[in-house]
């Protein structure tokens, strides 16, 4: 087996279980008897160690072994659920972690948590429930076929074997093993039965043990159990006497391992129908979709009206079209469970580390959005959690003084919301301190005494977004309230999307992000300006009027607006992006009216063409920086139209 072929395979399906292993180990951590978090998490770390025997990755395999016997013992009560001993489970789960960046490294500290682990499980009654050293006794339960074919066979003078392996531990490849013993015994006679049954061996939903039926014509001597016990990785060979009552359980098995085998059959069955794609492939698809939607605009603009039935058949080819686009679009769509699974460990692990009781309450996490998006996502929601913890839940003293739960909350929300996704961050903490804004905002220049005698509420509590406020009066590891938030407002800015903050000082903090769910294709408004075609997405368009020059005033130098009460800046488009300088005549023209991130303005075009569905293309590195553009499109008749970045453009040139 070439292995470099599966490594990006187990990666993904490794980072999985050690998902479930965290949601496992948090739920056992607060409910120490809740069985079936126990048996997910053994099924996890069992599938994990075969996983990386099959890779052979050693040391990932006695990690995840010792953690088998941990469980186990948990499992049976010999090992109580204690804060210790959940510490050192969560320890083995970091380093599992780490291990997935280089797993054929040895890492520091490996010996030590093996050691924590082995000390606990010796401690136990249990022993090494994994490894039974006999078979006696045991036998195998029989379907209504093979106990036929056991009938049969006794009527042919045949002769029943039972033939019990044992395979070393962390073997690899263990199905490969179970086809070379059953290839062997074939050429002595007939395999009847299997225990597990022949499917979960073949799976590798066993541990190490396993028994053969077998009817044959002689018995079974020396010299074929020793050839047997030669085949690699297996480690004992025996021949158990037979008896026809039926078998409970597989030899060897422990409960959970056994349980493990129940639910294989189900789990095989639901994995028949998915399928793992590259998420490259993905792109690739939607990218020829794209280009599909393109054609389809050209052909409907050059076929519509030749003939009744070329118009019927247009009609048609757009439907198609159109359900093709948006069942690729819906192959991009992830939930965003993938990104908030990651945050009940952080959360637990930030607030020991600050010595806070804080809960988080994840609501939505089914809500879908597109994968680009998804990926990105992570580092704000890692920002505003942080902040939270760190100077939004007050330790749990403070707390009680003030008539609160002891133990902090943070919400993280998501919900659709037209074509959007809204995602919300609220913790019932101290909240933002206005007062201490204005101050920390003065000191620092941002604004003056006159700006800060005129800002409402709301405006004061937006200048915990400008770059390097804060109203911190400590510094630590995490972020204090404000630090980073400007970080994370060019990211969510930069996924076309916003960010808006609410607070109720010393009762709560509400972050309210609004997504796009995809990029890849958006609504926009096609304008003409300075003889260029450009597009503005939608959802930053507010509305569009007709200018009148004698509405144009001037402040300080630039134009404005004064737009039902609201005074807006005045651009023109093209002149904002460079095409042309120095516009005179404003009058008469459309005026588009766009707000991002807080900031309102009008945008002056020489005509508005219309709305369209676009596909977005990136720029090529030599025009990237272009201020202003976030990328291109083709339009319906292959003229290229540049698309508008309205986040950056009310930023150019402050």
């Amino acid at each position: 087996m070439n292995r470099l072929e599966y490594v990006d395979l187990f990666q993904y399906e490794a980072n999985e279980y050690l998902e479930v292993l965290n949601r496992c180990a948090l739920r056992l951590e607060k409910e120490p008897d809740h069985k079936e978090s126990l048996q997910e998490a053994f099924r996890a770390v069992h599938s994990l160690k075969g996983m990386a025997g099959t890779m052979g990755y050693q040391q990932m395999m006695r990690v995840t072994h010792c953690l088998e016997n941990l469980l186990e013992d948990l499992k049976s009560g010999a090992v109580e659920s204690s804060p210790a001993v959940m510490d050192i489970l969560f320890e083995a789960l970091d380093l599992l972690q780490a291990m997935l960046s280089n797993p054929e490294e040895k890492l520091e500290g490996t010996e030590e948590i093996l050691e924590k682990i082995s000390r606990v499980h010796s401690s136990s009654e249990a022993g090494e429930k994994c490894a039974p050293e006999d078979f006696a006794g045991v036998e195998i339960r029989l379907s209504e076929a093979e106990k036929e074919a056991v009938r049969l066979a006794k009527e042919n003078k045949m002769r029943l074997h039972l033939v019990a392996v044992t395979l070393v531990e962390y073997a690899p490849l263990k199905s490969v093993r179970v086809y070379m013993l059953r290839q062997k015994l074939a050429a002595h006679g007939e395999i009847i039965a299997a225990a597990p049954n022949l499917q979960d061996l073949e799976d590798e939903r066993f541990d190490r043990y396993f028994m053969l039926l077998l009817a044959a014509p002689q018995p079974l001597d020396d010299r074929i159990l020793e050839e047997l016990s030669n085949i690699t990785d297996v480690e004992k060979v025996q021949l158990l006497p037979w008896k026809e009552s039926l078998l409970e359980s597989a030899p060897g098995l422990t409960p959970a391992a056994q349980k493990i085998e129940t639910v294989g059959s189900t789990d095989h069955d639901i994995a028949e129908k998915m399928v793992r794609v590259e998420t490259a492939k993905l792109d690739e698809l939607v990218n020829l979709v794209g280009e599909m939607v393109v054609a389809r605009t050209r052909v409907l603009q050059l076929g519509k009206g030749h003939s009744e039935e070329l118009d019927s058949l247009l009609d048609q080819l757009k439907r198609s079209i159109t359900n093709l686009q948006d069942t690729a679009m819906k192959l991009r769509m992830v939930p965003v469970k993938q990104v908030f699974d990651r945050f009940p460990r952080m959360v637990r692990d930030i607030s020991r580390s600050r010595g806070k009781e804080v809960r988080l309450t994840i609501s939505g996490e089914q809500t879908e959005l597109d994968r680009t998006i998804i990926n990105r996502l992570s580092d704000p929601l890692v920002h505003l959690l942080r902040n939270a913890i760190d100077h939004g839940i007050e330790p749990a003293a403070e707390r009680e003084a003030q008539g609160k739960d002891p133990e902090g909350s943070i919400l993280l929300q998501a919900y659709h919301e037209g074509n959007h996704i809204v995602i919300v961050v609220e913790d019932d903490g101290a909240g933002i301190d206005l007062e201490a804004i204005k101050k920390s905002a003065l000191q620092k220049g941002i604004i003056c005494q006159e700006e800060a005698a005129l800002m409402s509420e709301q405006e004061l509590l937006d200048l915990i977004f400008c770059s390097g406020f804060s109203t911190s009066t400590r510094v630590t590891d995490i972020s204090g309230r404000g630090v980073g938030l400007d970080a994370v407002k060019s990211s969510i800015e930069a996924l076309h999307g916003t960010i808006q903050v609410k607070s109720v000082f010393s009762r709560m903090t509400r972050f309210t992000l609004r997504l796009p769910l995809t990029l890849s294709i958006i609504n926009s408004l096609l304008v003409k300006s300075s003889g260029q075609i450009l597009a503005i997405p939608i959802e930053v368009i507010q509305e569009n009027i007709v200018l009148d020059n004698s509405e144009i005033k001037t402040i300080r130098g630039c134009k404005v607006i004064n737009l039902r009460g609201e005074v807006l800046s005045l651009y023109h488009l093209g002149e904002r992006l460079g095409f042309i300088q120095n516009i005179e005549e404003l009058s008469g023209y459309p005026v588009v009216i766009v707000e991002a991130g807080g900031e309102k303005a009008g945008l002056i075009v020489e005509q508005l063409i219309g709305q369209q569905e676009i596909m977005i293309k990136p720029l090529s590195p030599a025009l990237k920086g272009l201020a202003g553009i976030a990328g291109a499109t083709i339009l319906g008749d292959g003229s290229i139209s540049l698309i508008v970045d309205i986040p950056e453009l009310l930023n150019v040139g402050r």
